[in-house]
C-alpha cells in the first residue's frame, strides 16, 4: 500500500467515524517512503482521541512509532503505544502495550479502525 493511499484511508475512517464532532489531522510525507500522521478527534460525548503514527511504507505499511490516547473528561480511558516504557518490559508483546487507568496489558499494534471500534463501545450520549 502506498503512503498516500494509507493517509487517505485514515482520513476516510476519521471522516466516517460514528459520534465524531470535529477533528484536526496532519499528514506529512518524509521521503523517500516515510510518513507522519497526527490527529485529535473530538467526539460528541466530550471524549477525545489523540494519536500519532510514524510509518515506513517502503515495502508495506509498518508502524515505527505509534500512540492512540483516548480520554474522557481529561482522564485516561486507554492508550496503545510502543514507547520504551520500563513498566512494559515484562510483557510478552514489548514494546507494544496497552495502558488502562490502573493497569498495563500486552497488545499487538492495533489498526486505526480497531481503535475507532473500541472507542464506540465507550461512547455514551
Amino acid at each position: 500500500m502506498r503512503l498516500r493511499t494509507y493517509f487517505n484511508q485514515i482520513e476516510k475512517e476519521v471522516r466516517t467515524a460514528r459520534f465524531l464532532s470535529s477533528c484536526k489531522l496532519t499528514f506529512e510525507e518524509r521521503p523517500p517512503c516515510m510518513g507522519f500522521i497526527e490527529g485529535i478527534l473530538y467526539l460528541l460525548d466530550g471524549s477525545e482521541l489523540h494519536f500519532t503514527e510514524f510509518i515506513d511504507a517502503e515495502i508495506q505499511i509498518q508502524k515505527i512509532n505509534y500512540s492512540y490516547h483516548y480520554m474522557h473528561k481529561n482522564r485516561l480511558v486507554f492508550r496503545y503505544d510502543n514507547a520504551s516504557d520500563p513498566k512494559a518490559r515484562k510483557l510478552a508483546t514489548y514494546p507494544h502495550h496497552k495502558h488502562l487507568s490502573n493497569k498495563l496489558l500486552p497488545s499487538q499494534p492495533p489498526e486505526f479502525r480497531e481503535i475507532l471500534e473500541e472507542i464506540t463501545s465507550f461512547i455514551t450520549l
